[in-house]
This record gives C-alpha cells, sequence and structure tokens, in this order.
C-alpha cells in the first residue's frame, strides 16, 4: 500500500510464474492467506537497482529474511542472512522454507543450499 492508501493488485498464476505461486500458496498455508505485500526495495537507502544493491538492503534490513533475484534466462539466486537479525531467526527460517518448498513440489534438483 502506498502511503496515499491505494495500492496495486498482482494476480499470480501458476502457469505463468510456477515459483511465486509456490511462494503464495506455501505462505497461505502457513498465515491463512495466500496474499503478500511487495514494496520499493530499499531501507536506508535508494531502491535497490542490482543484485549488489539488493544484498546490501538486505545486510540493512532488520526483518528481511533472504533475497530472491532472478535472472533473465531464468536462473535464481537466493541470499539470506546466516545468522539471526533483531527480527528473530532469520537465518533458520529461509533454507527451512526452501526445503519445505522442494519438498512439496519436487523442486529439489539443482537447488542445493
Amino acid at each position: 500500500m502506498k502511503n496515499d492508501g491505494t495500492g496495486r493488485l498482482q494476480i499470480v498464476r501458476e502457469r505463468t510464474d510456477p515459483l511465486t505461486y509456490a511462494y503464495l500458496k506455501a505462505l497461505g498455508r502457513r498465515i491463512g492467506i495466500e496474499a503478500a505485500v511487495n514494496t520499493s526495495f530499499n531501507v536506508a537507502g535508494p531502491i535497490a537497482q542490482n543484485a549488489t544493491q539488493a544484498i546490501d538492503t538486505l545486510r540493512r534490513s532488520k526483518g528481511m529474511d533472504a533475497v530472491l533475484m532472478f535472472a533473465e534466462e531464468g536462473s535464481v539466486f537466493a541470499v539470506w542472512h546466516a545468522g539471526t537479525t533483531e527480527a528473530g531467526a532469520s537465518g533458520e527460517r529461509f533454507p527451512k522454507w526452501l526445503t519445505e518448498w522442494q519438498i512439496e513440489t519436487g523442486s529439489a534438483r539443482g537447488l542445493p543450499l
């Protein structure tokens, strides 16, 4: 939601974005709603526009567990906090979620932790 109270709804379909679709389904099982909020990706700095800035933003964050980066050719790269942050045990949450997602979707091949 923007500061003026408006927002932009985006619909995710399994056939066009299977990873985000699976994420939202998993989120729904855990919290009861298949919705996520996407905000401008910045923390005490400019909006991240490349991989280096995205990782720097993750380092500055207090509540973000991980950053997923999607390359044009289809590769996916994940970076996450190695330990705990002020928000909690984020270094443990993301690898656990990824493993659960890999098992649920049969996507374990090619995505080592």
